[in-house]
């Protein structure tokens, strides 16, 4: 028995393998003395190793590797006894090998970094994988075999890859707990680029000699006086030549420490715009030739001295356009994908700044708490399949660095963080593969409902969520509780209910903007700083400071700091119950979708008091994006659009508002559809025809797209139109005065979700009256004699109707609703 039980060990593990193990003793060869680095990476390795593995490991010199056990070395290193790839050695300086055989695991890398990644596959290999920073989504096998077959080389797909938070955490343990995420993760680099706002840095680290150089900022400073966003006068030659010194003793600091800050610096001005508008300074150009006149003087005097020395800078709001002058060979130039004033797509200013001898790389937005709230659905981080294919499309530009501001809180966003950080690392990862792994490990037997919880997340399209989606995502984690009892499942599923718990005490705040609503929100973040399930930090900036409360922003004696008690299971068990209750969920309704067929209004002299008084207007107006269906009844000079835009002003603001007709798509998907039709708007303020007399007659979509600058419409008495709602693309306007929906016979109930004021008038006169300036939805109950056309007056901001065809219009004559509707 004790025989037959050996030699299937030793088929199974291998000889080596299994007498090690066996043994309770594991050797790793690798060369550790004088060489703290790689002491603390092969320290971090074994303690993981320990988590599965009841052994003794023993560290042993490289010299003393006879072939069999854990093999970790550095290519760099002189007289290693395995030699490697050829393959290897020209991988670059982050590349590594692994082969495993029955005996040995040899691990190879170019650098100490390399080994670092090399060591972070092989436990990924061999089933561990650290999805969420927080250790409790950490997962660890049970006993896995370490001498598994496996010869791979393997490069990053871009030489600097960081996703970092943008308001940090507010917790030490949560900042720990992030640092070892970034590193079993591979993100980091060999370029180690530094490319942010760096006017400021240089300023306050030299504070006596500028507070000697009021003349050096644009404007001038007072005395004693030195903001954060202060502006330099980059036509100062004493000021450039001070920088260069600057730079060259922050280069030889480095390279003295033997640190990597001297591999980059950056140049790129403080954040905000006021650019140097002197006399002088416009000799220099556009404001991107005055902004990189700086960076190109610095980064040319350091050519010869420090030829590995980059200087960094960005393509940034005002200075997003790329200058009409060369750049410096050594100049890094990070283009953000937000913010962006040039008439140019991120895409195409990747290949503009190339053709002025730039370096380029991406920086991307994946999530920012002042835009999403950290609500799912509304940060790039929180749709999976919209961040895949952002590190693909810059990937197949070429671009080589990949870097992302975001905010914590995991549950909403850490998906999203692995899948970019795998993707970082190689662009061929399998992403459907990777989900259904991090389901099926983290779930168990709740996989398949979590599953369905997050592709909720994923394609949602409402800023404030709704009431009847929150009742059910908390109904999905109570039923995962029940499907699975596992302690370790069920500390991730408390971190999803506790993230759900945030999102109805965000609602709260939203219906009634109290201190009392905002105290209970941030006094619950403040709770949860240290697993980051949440994002309680950012919260305390964007929500407390900005609400102008006493004592509600982040302060010393904030009141949201008395409790700082770390929130149990048992307590979030009780609020999911309370706030299950509490949760508003409206009866169902009709489902209407958008149709391929349309007709005008039925019998609309009925409607003549009604629309007594709402012909067209010209002061309606839109921003960002809308659809509208349109139907071209005859081909001809009668079919135009009069179009004024640009109400806001902004001079910094270059892009132009775009009109695109397609052929008409009913799920408003034009993705693969020909643009028949584009226009780009750049006057301001001026009224243009614009002439859609090539259109044959049907139906088409149309799409125009507001960079921020507000446009209103009309279209011609010979175009039929409506507006179309979607929960991806709903309604967005700063006002409408006048505008129809229509109620079809047999409705009972309706939903309207808007963000601003709003009104109706029923056919019968009825007045209905949502004059609250928040988000809302509201069931309407529809009364006798009812059906038909209804009037919005007003409509401010976004708007998405359920029940009812989703369509609007600001012409009754005009309107377009599906086919044999009554």
């Amino acid at each position: 028995m004790i025989k037959r039980f050996i030699c299937i060990a030793i088929l199974q593990l291998g000889l080596v393998g299994f007498l090690v193990i066996a043994q309770n003793k594991i050797e790793i060869f690798a060369d550790v003395q004088g060489n703290d680095t790689l002491q603390k990476i092969i320290t971090d390795f074994t303690n993981q190793l320990k988590k599965s593995q009841a052994a003794n490991f023993t560290i042993q010199p490289t010299s003393l590797f006879t072939g069999k056990g854990i093999y970790i070395g550095n290519t760099s290193f002189v007289n290693q006894p395995v030699k490697p790839s050829s393959k290897l050695l020209q991988s670059g300086v982050e590349a590594f090998s692994i082969d495993v055989n029955s005996s040995t695991v040899q691990i190879l890398g170019n650098s100490n970094m390399a080994i670092s990644h090399g060591i972070y596959s092989y436990l990924d290999f061999l089933g561990y994988h650290f999805y969420f920073a927080n250790p409790d989504w950490h997962i660890i096998p049970d006993k896995p075999n370490l001498f598994q077959k496996r010869n791979i080389v393997s490069k990053p797909a871009f030489d600097h890859r960081r996703i970092w938070y943008g308001y940090g955490t507010g917790s030490k343990i949560a900042d720990d707990d992030y640092n070892f995420w970034v590193l079993a993760n591979k993100l980091g680099g060999s370029m180690d680029a530094s490319f942010g706002h760096a006017y400021e840095d240089i300023a306050f680290r030299n504070l006596e000699v500028f507070s000697k150089h009021p003349e050096w900022f644009y404007p001038p400073l007072a005395k004693g006086s030195l903001p954060y966003d202060a502006k330099f006068d980059m036509t100062k030659e004493d000021l450039i030549q001070f920088i260069i010194q600057d730079v060259e003793k922050r280069i030889q600091t480095s390279l003295k420490n033997g640190t990597d800050v001297y591999k980059m610096i950056s140049l790129a001005p403080s954040d905000g715009p006021g650019t140097c508008n002197t006399p002088a300074c416009q000799q220099l150009g556009t404001v991107t030739d005055r902004v990189y006149y700086l960076i190109n003087r610095v980064a040319k005097a350091i050519q010869k001295k420090y030829p590995a020395m980059l200087i960094g800078g960005m393509a940034y709001g005002e200075y997003m356009s790329p200058p009409t002058k060369r750049i410096e060979p050594n100049v890094f130039v990070a283009i953000t994908t937000a913010f962006n004033t040039s008439k140019y797509s991120t895409e195409q200013l990747v290949d503009e700044w190339r053709k002025k001898g730039a370096m380029i790389g991406i920086y991307d937005y994946f999530s920012w708490y002042a835009w999403d709230f950290d609500i799912p659905g509304q940060s790039l981080a929180s749709r999976t399949t919209d961040i895949i294919k952002s590190i693909k499309k810059y990937y197949d530009k070429g671009v080589k660095t990949y870097e992302a501001e975001s905010s914590i809180g995991w549950v909403s966003k850490g998906l999203g963080y692995y899948m970019a950080a795998k993707y970082m690392w190689d662009i061929r990862t399998d992403g459907e593969s990777i989900k259904e792994e991090f389901f099926r490990l983290c779930f168990n037997n709740a996989a398949g409902i979590m599953k369905k919880l997050w592709q909720e997340w994923d394609n949602y399209s409402f800023t404030t969520v709704r009431e009847s989606d929150l009742a059910r995502w908390i109904d999905y984690s109570l039923e995962a509780e029940r499907l699975e009892q596992n302690a370790l499942v069920r500390k991730r599923i408390f971190q999803v209910k506790s993230y759900l718990h945030y999102l109805f005490l965000y609602n709260n705040y939203q219906k009634f903007k109290s201190e009392n609503t905002l105290l209970s929100l941030l006094s619950y973040g403040y709770r949860k700083l240290d697993d980051g399930s949440v994002a309680g930090f950012p919260a305390f900036f964007e929500l407390g400071n900005r609400s102008g409360m006493d004592r509600m922003g982040y302060v010393e004696n904030a009141k949201w700091k008395t409790n700082s008690t770390p929130v149990s299971p048992e307590e979030i068990d009780h609020l999911m119950k309370e706030d299950r209750k509490a949760l508003k969920v409206p009866d169902p309704v009709r489902e209407f979708t958008t149709t391929k067929k349309f007709t005008t209004i039925p019998g609309l002299s009925r409607y003549n008091k009604l629309i007594a008084d709402s012909s067209q207007k010209t002061d309606d107006r839109y921003w960002y994006t809308n659809e509208w269906v349109i139907e071209i009844k005859d081909k001809g000079a009668n079919n135009f659009i009069d179009f004024t835009g640009d109400y806001i002003g902004d001079k910094t603001n270059i892009k132009p508002i775009t009109i695109s007709i397609y052929p008409y798509k009913a799920d408003g998907n034009i993705a693969s559809q020909p643009v028949l039709f584009y226009y780009e708007y750049k006057a301001r303020l001026v009224r243009e025809k614009i002439s859609l007399s090539l259109l044959a007659p049907g139906y088409y979509t149309l799409i125009i797209v507001d960079p921020v600058k507000i446009f209103g419409l009309q279209f011609s008495p010979s175009i039929n139109f409506s507006m179309v709602m979607r929960p991806g693309r709903q309604i967005n306007c700063t006002a409408i005065y006048y505008s129809f929906i229509y109620v079809p016979e047999g409705t009972q109930k309706f939903n309207i979700i808007k963000t601003g004021l709003f009104g109706l008038i029923t056919p019968t006169g009825r007045k209905l009256d949502f004059m609250t300036d928040k988000v809302e939805e509201i069931q309407v109950d529809v009364q006798k004699a009812e059906s038909g056309l209804w009037r919005i007056k007003p409509l401010y901001g976004k708007l998405f109707v359920e029940g009812i065809p989703p369509y609007l219009s600001t012409s009754a004559k005009q309107m377009l609703i599906p086919a044999n509707t009554k």
